[in-house]
Formats: C-alpha cells, structure tokens, sequence
C-alpha cells in the first residue's frame, strides 16, 4: 500500500495560508493589491481590533462577474498571468491569495462590473462557500474578512499587540500610496480615519511631500537615474534633517515594495560621504525596470526580487544617490553662503573689519562724607631725597580692544564666569550671560564664511 496521499484542498489552502497570510498586514497586503491590479483611483481600508476582527477593503476597479467571483476562490486561478513568468506585469500572479485567506476567515466577496446592471455575493466559511447570488450594488469590489486565523488558535498566539498589529498595517497603506500616487487612498481604524489622501497627486515628489514631508523642514532630495531599461527615480530626506534617523528607506520595484540588502547597500554607499555616523538614508526610492530583466517570482510574499545584472543596477542607484546628494549640498552651500559677487556684502581682501582703539570712560570721582580726609595719591609721592634710584621701568603695550559702542554694537563689560561655561556681562540694559562655547562655535563659523567668500577656505588633506 502507497504511504504517499495526496492532501485535501482544504488542508492544502491552509498550508499555503502558512506561507501567504502572515499577519492581518499580508492580509491587507493582498487585497490592496488586487485592488491596484483591478485599475482602481480610490482603495479603502478598514480595521478593527488588530485587524483579525475585521479588515474591509473597497475599491472602484473592473470588478468581476458572478463567475469570476466563484473561480477566483480556487487555487491556482488568476487572471494575470498568460504563460511568461518573465512578463509579469501586475503585483498578483500566483493566485493563492485569495484561497488562502478565504481558508482561515470568515470570507465575503462583494463585486459588480461597471457594465453589469446586477452585481455577485459569495460568502465563505473556512474555505468552503456556503452562500453564492446575485445583489445590487456599486460598482468595483469590496472584501470584508472577518474572525482572522478563527480556525487557527495557534497562529492567533504568535501574532503581536493590538498596536504593532496596526502599526503593520499603517506601513503596508502608506507604501502602497507611496508607489502609486495617482491612486487615492484611506485607512479607517475603529471608525477613526488614520490616513486620507482624497486626491491623486502627480508625482512621487508630491506624494512623499503629503506622507512624510509635513513634518519636516527642509526640502527633500530628488533622486534621478536612467539606464538601457532601468530608470531609477527616488526622494531622499536630507542628511541634516532632525527626523531623517526616524523614518524608514522604502524600496520598489516596478511599484511592488521590496525587501533588498543590495539596493539598502548601493544607496548608504551612494550617502557614504554625506551621512553622519549613525545615521542611515531615509526616503522613497523607486526601479522601474523591464520584466524580463527581473525574477519577482522568488517567494511566497512576492517581496524578494532578482534582478538579470544586479552589478549594473547597483552602480545606477548609487551614482544617482550620489549625484543628487551632491547637487543638494551645492544648493545649501548657495543659499546658507550665498553666491560670489552677486549682491553679496562681503568685504573685500585687505580691507576687512580692523580693530578701533579703545576709549575708557572717564573715572569718577570717589564719593567722600563730609569731614573725611582726603587720601594722599601715593603713587604720585614724592620719593624721600636719601633713597636709592628706582630703575627705569617702561610699561608693557597694551593690546587696544575693540570698542562695541565705536561699531555700532551693544556695550557690555565682561565682569566674571560661571560654571566654567558662562560669561556674565554687565550691558546697558542689565546681566548679559553669553554661552561661551556656542560663542566660539559661531566665531568660528563667521571665520569659515568669510574665507569662502574671500576665495576659499584652507583645508588639510587627510592620509
């Protein structure tokens, strides 16, 4: 007797679920998908509890048929791949997705063409349909998924807290609308809209300005590269902004989110001199690349790639890092600067700020009460007549300090420290405490600008 079976449908949609829904984000993941693959301008997303009590996802795309909904349920079935793997054009192609899910949830498809006048319900129970008809409704295709790994205890004990659950979730919609700025899109969390960009914007620049840039103050670095069949476009966070250690790098391919050490490594190699130490390159960076010039097909999650000639696509992703970097230097140079003898006030070579001599005010005279004897100016007496010569002393030069009052400046007088990092000042309008190591980093810094403006700053070149 045979001790190899071939196994049940139902166990083996589980298996697959294995592999397929990770966690409620794989869930989302899937179905937003499809969405995107159904031509879809709007997608909706919505969640409860940590995302096993309900995900509910809503799009305005093709739709599908009463016999399309039913045959989308099997294993292996799919409208997006014709007999070329290497000619994969949209994010879904295995057709396991939605069989898996359908296998470990209470499942219910809801979709209508937009030419069809009546659209088709079918509910699911754990992998099997229990209910099939046809029903009114808009057109497109909403999928609820409701009591998550129901079946599946055990898969509910590995999953995560209420927050990081959402948080995956949060991740999986924002880039999706990263890749895909014309799509509109919306997250609704317990009723509570977390994210909503109700219209398309024109470009990746934009896009990444609405999702990441308002919390930022600087402008971002675009990133720009082209090859025969690659073309690299991308948005950087600025090295010196306060927030760019925060957020993540996020990498597509052909629009699908990926996870790839190799593109991480080209674009910190392409930063390598413009990072400081700790800190990583945060932003968008977006392959469009040929289909056959890249394997999407490597596993299951579809978020590992191979690419034909990996050493061209990493040289391309770091020298356009690079470069753009570079022009971004240049442009804060130019603006923090400003440019050589154009409306600069700068001061030309030679003829500098000099010193002023120093004016003392006036000694008053001491205050004296009425009978108090007047005390003799002993420096001023008169040596007695049998005394030795004193010698000739002459006094030291005394270096002139600058007058405040003589320039323009406020008048202060330094009258002592504190803490060993605190000068404290007497000026005319009271107690003047100045930092002295943010004093020396700004002298230092009015120092360096002035000998870029008067032609170039002197530098030492490292072994």
């Amino acid at each position: 007797m045979s001790r190899i079976r071939i196994l049940s449908e139902d166990l083996a949609n589980r298996i697959a679920a294995g592999e397929v829904v990770e966690r409620p984000a794989s869930v989302v993941k899937e179905l937003v998908e499809n969405s995107l693959d159904a031509g879809a301008s709007l997608v909706s997303v919505e969640a409860q509890g940590d995302g096993t009590r309900l995900i509910r996802v809503t799009d305005d795309g093709c739709g599908m048929d009463a016999d399309d909904a039913l045959l989308c349920l099997e294993r292996h079935a799919t409208s997006k791949l014709e007999d070329d793997l290497f000619a994969i054009r949209t994010f879904g192609f295995r057709g396991e997705a939605i069989p898996s899910i359908a296998s470990v949830s209470l499942f219910t498809l809801l979709t209508r063409p937009a030419d069809a006048e009546l659209g088709a319900r079918v509910e699911v129970r754990y992998g099997r349909v229990i209910k099939a008809h046809e029903i009114g409704c808009a057109a497109g295709t909403v999928v609820e998924v409701r009591n998550l790994f129901g079946n599946q205890p055990a898969r509910r004990k590995f999953l995560k807290s209420r927050r990081t659950e959402l948080a995956h979730i949060d991740e999986v919609v924002r880039a999706a609308a990263l890749a895909n700025p014309a799509v509109r899109f919306r997250l609704v969390v317990d009723g509570r809209t977390t994210l909503h960009l109700a219209t398309a914007d024109s470009s990746l620049t934009a896009r990444v300005h609405r999702l990441l840039a308002g919390k930022l103050s600087r402008d971002l670095v675009r990133v720009a590269g082209q090859a025969e069949g690659v073309e690299v476009e991308g948005v950087l966070l600025a090295p010196d902004e306060d927030g760019a250690g925060r957020q993540p790098l996020r990498l597509f391919v052909n629009g699908r989110p990926v996870r790839d050490y190799a593109l991480v490594r080209a674009v910190a190699d392409g930063g390598r001199s413009f990072f400081l130490k700790g800190r990583r390159p945060a932003g968008v960076v977006c392959i469009r690349i040929a289909p056959h010039l890249v394997d999407v097909n490597v596993h299951p999650t579809k978020q590992e790639v191979r690419f034909r000639q990996p050493a061209q696509i990493f040289r391309l992703v770091a020298g356009a890092v690079a470069q753009a970097l570079v022009a971004y230097q240049q442009a804060r140079r130019q603006e923090d600067f400003g440019g050589r003898g154009k409306g600069a006030q700068t001061c030309p070579p030679g003829k500098g700020w000099r010193p002023q001599p120093f004016s003392s005010p006036p000694v008053e005279e001491p205050y004296r009460t009425e009978g108090q004897k007047e005390t003799p100016d002993v420096s001023l007496a008169e040596p007695p007549p049998d005394s030795p010569p004193l010698p000739q002393v002459r006094p030291a030069p005394l270096e002139r300090e600058h007058d405040t009052r003589a320039a323009g400046r406020p008048f202060v007088r330094v009258i002592g420290q504190l803490f060993d990092s605190y000068i404290l000042c007497e000026g005319e309008d009271g107690l003047v405490v100045i930092d002295q190591h943010g004093a020396q980093e700004r002298l230092l810094f009015e120092k360096l600008r002035r000998e870029y403006m008067h032609g170039g700053v002197r530098r030492q070149a490292l072994l």
